[in-house]
């Protein structure tokens, strides 16, 4: 409120003095004006950077950053290719390095209806330890099925025999060859490729 303008009393409606506290006409206390809010405190200086760590900033901001794949992604990419390698190598594995022994059939059963296909389950016995094996096999006519209780020629790993397969299966083929090739490129290229 400006030093010139006329104030009254709330009471009475009586002209006050500009500093007046109390009514000259009725003594009614005069509301006084609301002291203005104080001022923010000062706010320090903001940290002195030098011009090196200002040069560094600039050049930081302007590299581009490189993305990498997820690691995990990566890990799980690598560990498929070793599966695949893993997948193609067993026969020709076998072939080489494993054991022939004969082997008993446990079980046929459709693992696809509509795609006529079989498992034909077997066991085997080295060392006194029963191990177990299986493969599928297309069938249009279940006559052409092995029955259960017949033998079956396979090989196995002497180190591990629980790695074992028939032994027609163990020849290299051209299916073993794409899963060893398919391996390999999702090894490489998820050792080599960098995203970014």
């Amino acid at each position: 409120m400006s030093a010139d303008e006329q104030r009254f009393c709330e009471q009475c409606g009586a002209p006050l003095g500009p500093n007046a506290r109390f009514c000259g006409k009725c003594g009614q206390p005069v509301a006084q004006p609301a002291p203005p809010p104080p001022a923010p405190p000062p706010q320090p200086p903001a940290p002195a950077v030098s011009r090196a760590q200002a040069q560094a900033c600039a050049v930081m901001e302007t590299v581009p950053k490189k993305k990498r794949a997820p690691i995990l992604g990566r890990l799980l990419a690598i560990l498929a290719g070793l599966a695949l390698i893993f997948l193609g190598l067993r026969g020709p594995i076998l072939s080489i390095a494993g054991q022939p022994e004969t082997a008993v059939i446990t079980d046929v059963s459709v693992s696809d209806r509509e795609d006529h296909e079989y498992q034909v389950t077997y066991q085997f016995v080295v060392d006194g330890k029963a191990y177990t094996g299986a493969w599928n096999q297309e069938a249009l006519n279940i006559a052409t099925l092995p029955n259960e209780g017949a033998r079956v020629s396979i090989r196995y790993l002497p180190a591990w025999p629980a790695l074992n397969a028939p032994a027609r299966e163990t020849a290299p083929s051209l299916t073993s060859l794409l899963l060893v090739g398919l391996g390999v490129l999702l090894i490489v290229f998820n050792g080599k490729v960098r995203i970014g």
